[in-house]
């Protein structure tokens, strides 16, 4: 794929472990490695809601597939396949210079 670079292995794996975390439940532990305007923008209770709100779209999540990574400009972006009872998502993790959490969405 055009752009596709293979970033550290620890955005990978850490992208991983974020929505193992939200599939979890665990919002605070997702939220461990996210950067100082991630943390106050995006606390545990919207992280919560968010999930809620896929669920509402798409039922209960089932699992995931294989996460693939790109850069854009100074960070590196996880993409995750994510598999629900009633269809299909995309999980983004974008990290910053410093490999700390910069951005995260949902997207089904």
């Amino acid at each position: 794929m055009p752009g596709a670079v293979h970033p550290p292995r620890a955005s990978l794996v850490l992208a991983v472990t974020i929505l193992a975390c939200l599939a979890e439940r665990r919002w605070e532990e997702a939220r461990r490695d996210f950067n100082a305007k991630m943390s106050e923008g995006l606390d545990a209770r919207r992280l919560a809601d968010g999930w809620a709100r896929m669920a509402s779209l798409v039922g209960g999540y089932e699992g995931m597939g294989e996460p693939f990574a790109h850069r854009v400009a100074d960070h590196t972006v996880v993409e995750i396949p994510l598999r629900f009872e009633a269809g299909e998502a995309t999980a983004r993790v974008v990290f910053d210079e410093e490999g700390r959490v910069a951005g995260l969405w949902l997207r089904p």
